[in-house]
């Protein structure tokens, strides 16, 4: 009854969805949603942020009544598809890939302009259109409010002696992640010298969906989860366009048109290989970051579909 006089329009039985949003403010409608099943009326999607650090709280998840759907963000291949490329297009790139065969020119032009693209803009369906209206700033302002809001849900769901440290951690990853580092360095936390100091801060970010951690191995052999070394990584936002939005208008520009080397020393290629992480379904790829004596570290990128790591620096290439 309550439901039907919030509707503002009329509810059908059998043929009307309820989506009930920000449901981590009052987990315990996922409890209560069996008994609305149970009814058989409606159909029900919950939905919020930060969900698995939220849920872990419930008294009772209902076992088969809720199946759990975990989204990301767009990844480079539903990017184009939004961008107007034909499924056709990712069918030829993927039999060039498998026979080891040069893409055809107007193909890999396309490919690379819309990956420049998507690293600026990222998962931001709204700042694709503005980006292609040259409206650059506009694109910058929509990430920026995404930042506050989750700086807002730190502030709100982090455990409050974490809190402080965790907002660090968050402010820190763009620094970080466009560092020469091999990995991240736990001393530009104010007062941190040890991993153990800030496992649960790091772990806190990356089961709330907010920053994505890549781990070191110790060689790149499948499966990587074998070789990982927790304590060694590499962290980005979860979004390739949220990275971007701090930095500079003019380092990101300098992304969209493809540069290696900024004028003012940013590493362009660290923005690049930022994407990579997100760049493809999680469910579908692996990365992590191998070590190398005397030089930089390097993700490596690996579609299980084809079966073989890659350095970052060649990822570009395979495309």
């Amino acid at each position: 009854m309550r439901m039907s006089i919030a509707a503002t329009q009329p509810m059908v039985a059998n043929k009307t969805v309820v989506v009930i949003d920000e449901v981590q403010r009052c987990p315990n409608v996922v409890t209560f949603i069996k008994y609305l099943v149970q009814r058989g009326d409606f159909r029900y999607i919950l939905t919020g942020s930060l969900l698995g650090v939220e849920l872990e709280g419930i008294d009772s998840l209902p076992v088969g009544y809720v199946e759990q759907v975990q989204m990301y963000p767009l990844d480079f291949e539903e990017f184009c598809w939004a961008s107007g490329v034909a499924a056709g297009a990712f069918d030829m790139l993927r039999g060039c890939l498998k026979d080891e065969k040069e893409l055809p020119g107007y193909l890999y032009d396309r490919l690379l302009n819309l990956f420049h693209q998507y690293v600026v803009v990222g998962a931001c369906r709204r700042g694709q259109f503005l980006l292609g209206d040259a409206q650059c700033r506009e694109v910058r302002n929509i990430h920026r409010d995404l930042h506050a809001l989750y700086r807002d849900d730190i502030a709100k769901y982090a455990p409050p002696e974490l809190r402080l440290v965790i907002r660090d951690i968050y402010d820190l990853i763009p620094s970080e992640a466009g560092s020469k580092n091999k990995r991240f360095k736990l001393s530009s936390i104010n007062g941190v010298k040890r991993f153990s100091q800030v496992t649960d801060h790091f772990l806190w970010l990356s089961e709330a969906g907010v920053a994505l951690p890549v781990y070191n191995v110790t060689a790149p052999v499948a499966p990587l989860l074998l070789g990982e070394q927790r304590n060694l990584f590499k962290l980005f936002y979860l979004d390739t366009g949220m990275l971007m939005s701090s930095y500079s208008k003019r380092v990101a520009q300098g992304v969209f048109d493809g540069g290696t080397e900024d004028a003012f020393g940013m590493n362009m290629g660290a923005a690049f290989e930022a994407s990579l992480p997100k760049s493809s379904k999680p469910t579908d790829s692996d990365c992590a970051t191998l070590r190398l004596k005397k030089s930089a570290s390097s993700i490596l990128w690996r579609r299980r579909s084809m079966g073989r790591f890659l350095p970052s620096s060649q990822v570009g290439q395979e495309l």
